[in-house]
Order: C-alpha cells, then sequence, then structure tokens
C-alpha cells in the first residue's frame, strides 16, 4: 500500500506509514474523471480551429488565431502580447476574502482559523529563546498531542489565488500529499484542499476559500 504522503510503499497490514506514520486506512480523495474526447465537428473550410490546437499540414492557408487572440501570419513582425504580470507590491498584505485553514488530527477535524494576513506562522504555543510566550499564528496545540510539530514549524503564503508552503526547519519535517517531505526554507505550492502533515503523525492542514 502507497503512502499517500511520502509515497512509500508499505506492507498492506500496517495502518500506518513506516516512514512518515501517515495513516494508511484514509481512503484517497476522489479525482476528478478526466473530460470524455469530443469529435470533431465538421467545420467550414474557412473557419479556422481556436488557436489552442494543432494545425495539421493539410490545412489551408487561412490566418490562424494565435492564443492571445491576435493575427499570427507567415511571417510576423510583431509578437504576440501577452497579458502582463501583476505586480506583487502591496497586493500580498492581505489573504484572499472568506479563506481558511483546517487543522485535522487523526482524521477528525479539530478547528478551522479564518486567515486575514497573506503571510501567516504555522507552529505551537510556547515559549520562545528569550522566554517570551510565543503563539503562531495558526497554533496546532490542540491537534498535535505527541508535540510532533516544531514551534515556528511552517510559513504559509496566500498571494493572487494561490498558496505557498515553506518549513522553516522544523525538528519533525513538513509533509505534502502526493509530495512528500519539503526541504526546508524552500517554498513550495500548496493547492487548495491539498493536505499538508506537520511532523510524522503529526496534525495536518488544508485550505480553502469558502
Amino acid at each position: 500500500m502507497q503512502c499517500p504522503f511520502c509515497q512509500t510503499q508499505n506492507d498492506n497490514s500496517l495502518s500506518a506509514c513506516a516512514d512518515c506514520g501517515s495513516p494508511l486506512s484514509a481512503p484517497s480523495r476522489p479525482h476528478a474523471a478526466p473530460a470524455a474526447p469530443v469529435a470533431p465537428a465538421q467545420a467550414p473550410a474557412t473557419a479556422p480551429q481556436s488557436g489552442w490546437q494543432s494545425v495539421t499540414p493539410a490545412a489551408q492557408p487561412a490566418v490562424a488565431q494565435a492564443p492571445w487572440g491576435t493575427s499570427q501570419t507567415a511571417a510576423p513582425q510583431v509578437s504576440p502580447t501577452a497579458p502582463q504580470a501583476q505586480s506583487p507590491a502591496n497586493t500580498t498584505s492581505q489573504a484572499p476574502p472568506n479563506t481558511v485553514v483546517v487543522v485535522e488530527h487523526n482524521g477528525r477535524e479539530v478547528l478551522k482559523v479564518p486567515v486575514m494576513r497573506a503571510t501567516v506562522t504555522i507552529g505551537r504555543a510556547d515559549v520562545d529563546d528569550q522566554g517570551q510566550p510565543f503563539f503562531p499564528d495558526i497554533d496546532l496545540t490542540d491537534a498535535d498531542p505527541n508535540l510532533a510539530s516544531s514551534r515556528r514549524h511552517a510559513r504559509l503564503v496566500l498571494e493572487h489565488g494561490q498558496a505557498f508552503l515553506e518549513d522553516l526547519g522544523s525538528s519533525n519535517g513538513t509533509f505534502v500529499e502526493q509530495l512528500g517531505r519539503l526541504t526546508a526554507q524552500q517554498r513550495q505550492p500548496l493547492p487548495q484542499g491539498v493536505r499538508a502533515m506537520f511532523g510524522r503523525g503529526g496534525p495536518v492542514i488544508h485550505w480553502r476559500s469558502r
């Protein structure tokens, strides 16, 4: 049986992954069925196909549309203009509206945390190195009876409708579903609904926009 987090092959008699400790009995998330192929419609010879479809060698020399909707001649002098990327300046101070992080333990939802800021810290409430109380933005304490997660375990960044997860050098690692253990100090995409586990057999989170 393959672990959904670290992809390790385990004996079918095991209930938890021998490598990362993730439960093996939980049913995998259903994936959307691939779309059925659509037979090409009989179009007039003068009507070119969409710019995203390949043109066969037998196609007539009519001008086909480029992907961005601009005409493309046999010897284009001007490249099609692609959409300009939005500048990240002053756009990442707040998370997308109605964003929540769901925290689970052993497959059971423990709490939901509304996320207002674009960058939040994930970990356990504790005392910092100066002896002062430390409270992360997303506190895993109630979902981590085995103390698998670290005080400052990871950072979650939400920007432009996407999320990125970064392990901050935790003791027991951060595991992302279908990806495995993250390399510390390197941001990795965390798509909506994909789960991340903090420490071997530790608490699990995923995010969504309500």
